[in-house]
């Protein structure tokens, strides 16, 4: 979901960073006791002090759910749902006694079974089911939930009645990171994964998008029943349903259905924002070396969503503010949230992070496939300036959390700058390390090997091991278990006496248990008065060391990290006559950033 790049980033971030109270759940006032709320906030607080023993992990996995199958008929009058949910399931390892399910504010009125139940309950946050004998191990059992809400979160109505425009009725659902659990009872985290199936019932002249194939279509007595069916198994958070108002473009991609959808007050702009996505699939089939995984790929514009984009399995959600006119063209572009969305099919819904805090694995992975598809359509500086726009951002950052951090209270908290730009840069370093290549082909092993499974960072590094022979433990404790990133004091003189360029380098940025000093081979182009650039590389092994690189004159032009490889913040001051001579450099678009900063 949700791209960190010039244009996503102020949609989807300004929205993160804006999230209401409510929506990080503390409305214990409203439906909570007091001192609940008290002790809810005294946990989410010793969280934040980094309490070991509250410390995020995924939950066990009691059962095994093979299929969740909904039934749907929404009132957008009352805005409210009645559904039906059955969840086919087996436990794994022990007699199962008691199932939970993941259940908020549901008005549930029934639950029954294919096994007899002695009693179910519900409580603040799940559905208590307790069966008459202990269903045995690999036993297929179906549980059926009958209820009614009328969901604050997960679930959204958009209504004339709302102030929304007369004809555009919709709702839309929302579930990344827990929020199914608000509007049906599931089994509401990653780490499981499921096929599901969607029949909804609506008025006549509504349409209704789910993930999967469409199964039916059918209309009686002014009641549009539709029928959709996921038959790979995805995880609950990716399920979708999109219904109401909406006018359709379609595509094709080889065998594959494209579609685009918006509210109708907005289709008029329709095709500018779908005009990109063949091309993305396209390019990312080649790229990425697996071909894409599932049955169909729509894209539907809902008004008022919360963020840019959510990558539902084969059926993505965006914000009509992804929408624009052909007099904008010049001016607006949406292909780089397409194509972070899209490159979510791969990353994130064919291979899915097992718990939160391996949320990189997802957002990372999207992110920097975004800026190959800037390559792609743009050129490689284009996609540099992306890569910079990311490095600002991190480079920026005073916090020390790690990529793998566990500390957190809420889920969202881990949608930050990590995630996003700073996933991408780690995947950068390692396609710059092995080459693009052995890159590939490292990924296509990766997404192969783990297909239709959760992942964690361990999983990658083997997979990296494996392709290359070379050890990346270092590198994942540096950059993804340990936070901050190198801040390098940078001492630059030409030793005429030697023939020598002298650097000296100090890693500048607090080192400690949070953040430890880095492990880098940073790469030096020194550019002499006549003949070619010459490289050469820094092997920095500890907090300060200083180098010497034979050149015959004083260079005209000093280069740190040329190829813009490195996720370093270099803090040097280069004689103005350098800076001049890197300003001027027509084949160096960062070489001339860099040097216009300074100058």
């Amino acid at each position: 979901m949700r791209g960190i790049t010039a244009i996503v980033c102020a949609i989807l971030l300004g929205s993160l960073f804006q999230i209401k109270a409510t929506e990080l759940g503390w409305e214990f006032c409203a439906r909570k006791k007091h001192s609940l709320r008290a002790i809810f906030e005294a946990q989410a607080e010793s969280r934040k002090n980094g309490s070991g023993n509250l410390r995020q992990y995924a939950p066990d996995r009691r059962i095994d759910v093979s299929h969740l199958k909904l039934e749907l008929d929404p009132d957008f009058a009352t805005r409210s749902i009645a559904g039906v949910a059955t969840i086919s399931f087996s436990p794994i390892a022990k007699p199962l006694t008691e199932m939970r399910l993941d259940a908020v504010d549901l008005d549930i009125a029934e639950v029954t079974a294919t096994t007899a139940i002695k009693d179910w309950h519900v409580a603040l946050e799940h559905l208590a089911i307790e069966f008459e004998k202990p269903i045995p191990v690999g036993v297929e059992t179906r549980v059926t939930v009958t209820y009614q809400v009328e969901p604050k979160e997960g679930l959204y109505f958009r209504t004339a009645a709302m102030g929304y425009p007369d004809g555009d009725d919709h709702l839309f659902t929302q579930g990344e990171p827990e929020k199914h659990r608000h509007w049906f009872p599931s089994y509401d985290y990653p780490n499981e994964r499921f096929t599901t199936e969607v029949i909804c019932r609506v008025p006549e002249a509504m349409t209704v998008i789910s993930n999967g194939r469409l199964i039916d279509d059918s209309v009686e007595e002014g009641v549009r029943s539709v029928h959709w069916y996921q038959e790979e198994e995805h995880v609950n958070y990716l399920l979708s349903v999109v219904a109401g108002h909406f006018e359709k473009l379609e595509g094709q991609f080889r065998d594959l259905e494209l579609a685009f959808l918006t509210p109708p007050s907005e289709f008029a702009v329709a095709a500018n924002s779908f005009r990109d996505t063949a091309a993305i699939l396209e390019f990312f089939e080649s790229e990425i070396g697996v071909g894409y995984p599932w049955n169909k790929y729509y894209s539907i514009c809902v008004s008022d969503f919360p963020y840019s984009g959510m990558e539902n399995t084969t059926v993505t959600t965006l914000t009509t503010r992804t929408l624009f006119p052909d007099e904008t063209e010049n001016i607006r572009t949406t292909h780089r949230l397409d194509a972070h969305e899209i490159a979510h099919q791969w990353f994130g819904n064919l291979v899915t992070c097992k718990d939160w805090s391996q949320l990189w694995l997802n957002e990372g992975f999207a992110t920097y496939y975004t800026h190959l598809y800037e390559e792609e359509k743009s050129g490689r500086e284009a996609m540099l300036y992306q890569l910079y726009l990311d490095a600002d951002r991190v480079l920026a950052q005073t916090d020390t959390k790690p990529m793998v951090w566990r500390d957190y209270s809420r889920p969202w908290e881990q949608f930050d700058y990590r995630a996003y730009p700073k996933g991408a840069w780690i995947l950068h370093m390692i396609r710059c390390e092995l080459g693009p290549e052995l890159f590939r082909e490292s990924i296509r092993e990766y997404l192969e090997e783990h297909r239709n499974t959760d992942v964690v960072t361990e999983d990658l590094n083997e997979i990296l091991e494996e392709t290359s022979g070379r050890n990346w433990d270092r590198f994942f404790d540096q950059w993804v278990y340990h936070g901050g990133t190198p801040q390098l004091n940078v001492e630059y003189r030409y030793d005429g006496s030697e023939k020598a360029a002298k650097f000296k380098f100090k890693q500048a940025q607090e080192i400690g248990d949070e953040v430890l000093a880095f492990h880098l081979d940073i790469p030096i182009r020194l550019f002499p008065d006549e003949g070619e650039p010459i490289n050469f590389i820094a092997e920095l092994r500890g907090v300060e060391d200083e180098f010497s690189f034979p050149i015959e004159s004083a260079p005209k032009g000093v280069r740190l990290d040329p190829d813009y490889t490195l996720l370093v913040s270099f803090n040097v001051e280069l004689p103005n006559p350098l800076l001049e001579y890197q300003i001027g450099n027509q084949a160096d678009m960062m070489g001339r950033l860099f040097a216009a900063k300074q100058l």
